[in-house]
């Protein structure tokens, strides 16, 4: 047996753990302008295989109820699996274009200069 978390968001309810990986849980809502997120993820790594599992990853809307519970479980509810470094690449391409969305709009505010 092992500790885990049963998390239910709207109506849909997934058991994560895992005895080899680290687990967590991140709940995002940023209100910056341009950078508005509001988001939900249940993932976890194991760095000695190198794979990342992933549970959910999804948006969320005004209303939705999400709920986390800690229990014992033989076994947890298969996850997506990638390879860490798969992962490590796609974040880097995200936080890319943050950032040349955001050098766009400082220097169209004059705030930088173009180059």
């Amino acid at each position: 047996m092992m500790q885990a978390f049963e998390i239910r968001v709207n109506q849909e309810t997934k058991v994560m753990g895992h005895e080899d990986a680290s687990v967590h849980i991140t709940m995002i809502a940023s209100n910056q302008e341009g950078n508005e997120d509001l988001h939900f993820s249940a993932m976890g790594s194991d760095f000695k295989a190198s794979i990342r599992h992933q549970w959910f990853y999804q948006a969320l809307a005004v209303g939705d109820k999400i709920s986390i519970k800690l229990v014992e479980v033989a076994q947890a509810d298969t996850p997506i699996i990638t390879p860490i470094e798969d992962y490590r690449e796609t974040l880097k391409q995200s936080n890319l274009r943050a950032y040349h969305k955001l050098k766009k709009e400082l220097e169209e505010k004059g705030l930088i200069s173009k180059g």
